[in-house]
């Protein structure tokens, strides 16, 4: 399961855009249900399928995309990065969940 985690964590480095926010999305889905605790992982799918689906067709301005990442990355990775090393107790993933959540509702406020 670890290298799960840090497979969601390489395939988000390729970059914050719909298409590739959609396939994490589905394997961090996916991989919720092979888990007995898939809360996290979830939850991190239907984020990302928000962010996904929210980006408008036309695209975003690079200023947009970038406060994009630079509000949503660090909670995911650091949730990503803790999953791929360590069993988290749950916890330690709940605080990384109020932060996701938290990373995503500042950037919902701030582009609605």
């Amino acid at each position: 399961m670890r290298n799960l985690y840090e497979e969601l964590k390489r395939r988000l480095a390729q970059g914050f855009f719909p298409d590739n926010f959609l396939q994490v999305a589905r394997l961090a889905e996916e991989a919720s249900w092979q888990t007995d605790r898939p809360l996290a992982l979830y939850v991190l799918s239907r984020i990302l399928l928000a962010l996904g689906r929210d980006w408008p067709r036309q695209g975003v301005e690079t200023s947009v995309a970038d406060d994009m990442q630079r509000t949503m990355e660090p909670a995911i990775n650091a949730y990503l990065a803790d999953a791929a090393t360590h069993d988290l107790t749950a916890e330690q993933e709940a605080l990384h969940l109020n932060n996701i959540v938290r990373s995503f509702l500042k950037w919902r406020s701030a582009h609605n």
